[in-house]
């Protein structure tokens, strides 16, 4: 009987242990999704500020080439 208790015992402690790691797991990954997402977020809002002045010299240049 001793030996069930301690097998019970045991189980109990590795569930709470399995509880504890999935928990830290979890809110690790919930950390690394948050950070993936802002710094995937910022080029995001910097692309378009990167690309309109690529589109002004496109436009600026057939009309230069124009002049000419």
């Amino acid at each position: 009987m001793n030996k069930i208790r301690d097998i019970r015992h045991d189980t109990n402690t590795f569930i709470e242990n399995l509880n504890m790691y999935t928990m830290v797991a979890l809110t690790s990954v919930v950390i690394l999704v948050v950070i993936i997402l802002y710094f995937s977020a910022q080029p995001v809002v910097k692309a378009p500020v990167v690309q309109a002045p690529v589109v002004k010299t496109q436009v600026q240049v057939p009309t230069v080439e124009m002049r000419f």
